[in-house]
């Protein structure tokens, strides 16, 4: 009883508080007496692990905090796999802090091992042919693998069309395709990819099927955030300035919405930065482009 209440307290203070290191301390009293416990509570510690990881990876940075969670990781891997999504976010927080400490071979070995884990379910399969794909070019500097890339399209282009899960995907493989091309200076070819990313969205925010639970990228709002960020970056590189201030007129009003009722409802750590960081590259966008525009004044106040 003692393990459940300080588990749901953990909660409580992840999901509605900013502190942090309240929640880990309860979450963490949580996951040691579960495992104390043994076999009885295996998917409430497993939870509880989870909810561990995406404190510590969206906490104050930190060597020893890496360290213990990969540990953590690696030592309750064989018990998630009776949980496919929980054995799968095991594999996603593994891959991203290796990323962030800049252990590239354990990220990609990560990478393989999760592709291969995930033959038989062909969305997260392709989430993490996908991340492979992402990690591999973060390393090396390059742009994606253009062989690699149109295998994934075909692939998911093979999947029920109108499933959720497939939506969200398709989205996520259409927009680090963008970002790649965007990235590349290919402003032109891009521009199809950028209709295709709007249409989608605006199609998903009127019907909501883009909101699923288990393994997803995006939400809605996120995602059309996104769709204005690429919408700005390709007018930036073709000096179109009204177009540029027009998205992130959009992009301010759904982030500021978002905001608002994150405040009252529970939202997820990681869609939170997410959010936070494309504000933030909002900013730097709109201000280069002002710049560009000969409104420095303006550029001060992004």
């Amino acid at each position: 009883m003692t393990a459940h209440v300080r588990f749901q307290l953990g909660k409580l203070y992840f999901f509605y508080t900013e502190n942090l290191d309240l929640a880990l301390q309860c979450l963490e009293s949580a996951y040691e007496m579960m495992t104390r416990m043994g076999d009885y509570f295996i998917q409430p510690r497993l939870e509880a692990l989870t909810l561990i990881c995406e404190a510590l990876i969206h906490g104050p940075p930190s060597v020893a905090s890496s360290n213990r969670m990969l540990t953590l990781i690696r030592s309750e891997l064989a018990n998630a796999k009776a949980f496919p999504t929980i054995y799968a976010k095991f594999f996603f927080y593994y891959i991203e802090v290796n990323t962030i400490e800049g252990r590239a071979d354990d990220a990609l070995e990560a990478c393989q091992v999760a592709v291969q884990q995930f033959v038989d379910d062909p969305v997260l399969n392709l989430y993490f042919r996908l991340t492979k794909n992402m990690v591999s070019a973060r390393v090396a500097g390059t742009v994606c693998d253009d062989s690699e890339t149109m295998v994934i399209g075909q692939l998911i282009n093979r999947l029920d069309q109108t499933s959720p899960a497939t939506a969200n995907l398709k989205l996520f493989y259409i927009c680090t395709l963008l970002a790649f091309m965007l990235s590349d200076g290919k402003t032109r070819s891009s521009r199809q990819h950028l209709r295709t990313l709007q249409s989608e969205v605006q199609a998903l925010s009127k019907d909501g099927t883009c909101v699923q639970m288990g393994i997803r990228w995006m939400d809605t709002v996120p995602l059309t955030v996104f769709a204005c960020l690429m919408t700005i970056v390709n007018s930036a590189l073709q000096c179109n300035y009204e177009r540029a201030a027009k998205y992130y007129t959009i992009a301010v009003r759904h982030i500021q919405d978002y905001n608002a009722r994150a405040s009252r409802n529970p939202c997820e750590y990681g869609i939170l930065r997410s959010v936070q960081r494309m504000r933030m590259a909002l900013n730097e966008m709109m201000a280069l482009c002002n710049i560009m525009a000969c409104h420095p004044s303006m550029a001060m106040d992004n």
